[in-house]
């Protein structure tokens, strides 16, 4: 994996490219179809290209603002089609090159047809609105601020000092959308945080969050958070501690490591709005089996679909674990 960043090499086409309005490159990523970026001179435009088998071309285009989505027919291909992503107003540039390092970070490697139009498509549709929120964002909520620090906080201080980078980045699903936050080979781990010290209660979201059903483990990591103290760290200190540990550890996966905290709603030009600062006080760790108190999508009453529920932690002393139990158990 190389740490390719679109926004180099967009300004580097512009500035090589002076004989020819219009110019194209070729990313160098392990993919099995060519993707490319375009640069037009004459009015400073962007596209990305990228070649995908007709016959998995989906039926529905997203539509979002900022950007545009037409298909090209490739001479003498009878099986590929160009798929050209535009960028259509100057103001959403730097939001334009996010969302091009993501799909870049999200293709690498691929090397079957349907899952890149997959995998293409469902980004696109996730950031169809990635734009707007950019255009008018105030910046994360202090309870979102929170949550990502405390999971960029597994990452950093547990996951970093027993698995390789990649492999810890890789592990992080949460900025996906997943069910659940980390997950590895059927073991997963839940975040979740709290100002109550000592901790009594936490909030589940949903039916889904411990529910481990078709997994190998599942296990609850529950972080005592404090705020606003001077030993504490704001979320942006704490991305840029984790960003020289990654250029100096793993640099190819520094992008990466932006990719998925873009996906999570961190936006650079937010920074300076994240002065709340953060430091935590306890993990406790729970192994969810058994008869652990908690809903599940098997054990809801009829006639409910979802539900998010408060769990008394008092009641599931028979299930604590030690941070070296489980860490153990989810890296090997």
């Amino acid at each position: 994996m190389y740490n390719i960043e679109s926004e180099k090499i967009w300004n580097s086409i512009s500035k090589n490219s002076k004989e020819f309005d219009y110019s194209k490159r070729l990313v160098p990523i392990n993919l099995k179809r060519d993707l490319s970026l375009g640069y037009q001179i004459s009015d400073m435009s962007l596209s990305i290209f990228i070649d995908i088998s007709k016959k998995n071309l989906p039926k529905k285009i997203p539509i979002g603002e900022g950007f545009k989505i037409k298909y090209l027919s490739i001479k003498n291909s009878k099986h590929l089609s160009r798929l050209v992503i535009s960028l259509t107003e100057n103001k959403y540039r730097k939001t334009f090159f996010k969302v091009t390092d993501i799909l870049i970070n999200e293709l690498d490697g691929i090397k079957e047809d349907k899952k890149i139009v997959d995998i293409v498509f469902s980004e696109l549709f996730s950031l169809q609105d990635f734009f707007k929120k950019l255009e008018t964002s105030k910046g994360m909520s202090d309870n979102l601020q929170q949550g990502l620090f405390t999971e960029l906080d597994f990452l950093e201080n547990e996951l970093f000092n027993n698995l390789p980078y990649r492999d810890a980045l890789n592990s992080w699903q949460a900025p996906n959308k997943s069910a659940h936050d980390f997950s590895k080979n059927g073991v997963v781990v839940e975040i979740k945080s709290t100002n109550e010290i000592p901790v009594k209660k936490i909030k589940i979201a949903n039916e889904n969050q411990l529910d481990n059903g078709n997994l190998k483990k599942l296990f609850l990591c529950t972080n005592e958070v404090k705020r606003n103290i001077n030993q504490g760290l704001n979320l942006y200190k704490k991305i840029q501690n984790i960003r020289k540990k990654i250029y100096k550890k793993d640099r190819n996966s520094l992008n990466y490591f932006n990719a998925l905290i873009t996906k999570c709603g961190f936006f650079e030009e937010d920074k300076n709005k994240y002065n709340l600062t953060f430091k935590i006080n306890r993990k406790i760790f729970h192994h969810v089996k058994g008869k652990f108190p908690r809903l599940s999508s098997s054990n809801l009453p009829k006639g409910i679909d979802r539900a998010s529920y408060n769990l008394d932690l008092n009641f599931c002393h028979n299930y604590l674990l030690s941070k070296d139990q489980v860490i153990e158990s989810f890296c090997k």
